[in-house]
């Protein structure tokens, strides 16, 4: 599991990571949103909070051929896009 992620939740067009409040990235999540987002322009970022889990959750979608990039991108395990 990656460093900061509590959760990975997969959706229809991308995945939904919860992360955990105590780690530096829940600071600079929406940061990494904005960055990210222009440099992946076909990529849609959305930060929010749940209230079943204690901390942001990011959720990264796109077209339909987006989950194979983002389990290489960002390490996913465990789904097969």
């Amino acid at each position: 599991m990656q460093v900061g992620i509590a959760e990975i939740m997969e959706h229809s067009n991308g995945f939904a990571f919860w992360i955990d409040p105590s780690c530096r990235f829940a600071q600079h999540v929406e940061e990494f949103t904005t960055l990210e987002s222009l440099c992946c322009s076909s990529l849609s970022f959305q930060v929010e909070t749940d209230p079943i889990h204690d901390g942001p959750v990011l959720k990264i979608g796109g077209p339909d051929d987006v989950k194979p990039f983002l389990i290489s991108h960002f390490g996913i395990r465990g789904h097969s896009g």
